[in-house]
């Protein structure tokens, strides 16, 4: 969910964070708020309806790009055309066929990164612009606020209020919607944290630079620089080793889920008889039942078809 107004009902500086149900939302809260000490909670809230702006207008783009591609290519059959040969769109039972970003298979965090930094005199009042890790930290906060009200408000669209829950009737799909909402408010700031190490991590190493630049001789340049490639080897190194062991737990559970549903539809008349873009959809609905990793139709519809080439090849 992108940001609407959630910061009316919960400050985002001084908004308190109940430990019950999940006893971390409130370590998160304050990571993200000292991210954000020399901030206001008006410029927060600033701050996270831009950010939520620039997500949907990501999303929007993408699709407009994926359409205009299609007409250049002349791929009719993805698009809602009526019998007068009017395009009102894309067809919605083709479109999770398409490989274009949407809200479905593409996190804020990453869509908010592709367009974040592009802003600039955000304030008005000479007020410094925003640090890209600021932005992720008030994403932080705004999933914050809305974990807390899964658990605690219902909107009732007669009175237009929020009506507080009984602790004791909470649903298990409530806590499994605020506990998500908690995990995205956790990678959110997570993700904030990383952009504020590297940025002065990269702002120590050109302070470093030009100091041996302005008072090193050549000799000890040369001295700094070679430790400096050993660093970044052994930095590199370090990176590809742990590239390497995340890839491997990846594909490991990447090859479980898959494994899981070709079982299923192996085992499945009725499946087999779907198309492989309507088995993925079913295929996707029911891996997310069970203790293995989600993957979105398209890619389970990718397995289903690559697997029926296999089968018919014996």
């Amino acid at each position: 969910m992108g940001y609407w107004r959630q910061f009316e009902n919960f400050d985002p500086l001084t908004g308190q964070v109940p430990y019950w149900q999940f006893g971390r939302l409130s370590s998160i809260a304050w990571h993200a708020r000292n991210l954000l000490r020399n901030r206001t909670s008006d410029q927060i809230a600033l701050m996270a309806n831009l950010a939520s702006d620039s997500i949907d207008e990501y999303f929007s783009q993408a699709k407009e790009n994926e359409i205009a591609r299609l007409r250049r290519e002349e791929a009719w059959e993805f698009f809602d055309i009526d019998d007068d040969g009017n395009i009102h769109g894309l067809n919605s039972e083709r479109e999770s066929e398409l490989d274009f970003p949407t809200s479905d298979n593409t996190n804020d965090i990453d869509a908010l990164s592709e367009s974040v930094g592009g802003w600039s005199d955000i304030f008005d009042d000479g007020t410094p612009d925003p640090e890209d890790y600021e932005y992720f930290a008030a994403m932080a906060l705004w999933k914050v606020a809305d974990a807390i009200y899964k658990v605690t408000y219902n909107y009732d669209y007669k009175t237009r209020e929020d009506i507080k829950k009984d602790r004791q009737k909470l649903t298990p799909s409530d806590l499994s919607i605020a506990g998500d909402i908690a995990i995205e408010a956790m990678e959110a700031v997570c993700h904030a944290v990383n952009l504020r190490d590297s940025q002065r991590q990269e702002e120590r190493l050109q302070e470093k630079i030009k100091a041996a630049e302005t008072h090193a001789s050549a000799k000890v340049q040369r001295e700094n620089d070679l430790k400096w490639e050993s660093l970044q080897a052994e930095e590199a190194r370090q990176k590809s080793e742990n590239a390497k062991k995340m890839a491997a737990l990846s594909k490991a559970s990447r090859n479980k889920s898959m494994a899981a549903v070709l079982s299923q539809w192996d085992k499945d008349a009725a499946l087999q008889k779907l198309s492989s873009a309507k088995a993925g959809i079913k295929l996707s609905q029911w891996l997310g039942t069970q203790d293995l990793e989600p993957f979105e139709p398209r890619t389970v519809s990718q397995w289903i078809s690559a697997h029926k080439k296999e089968k018919s090849a014996i």
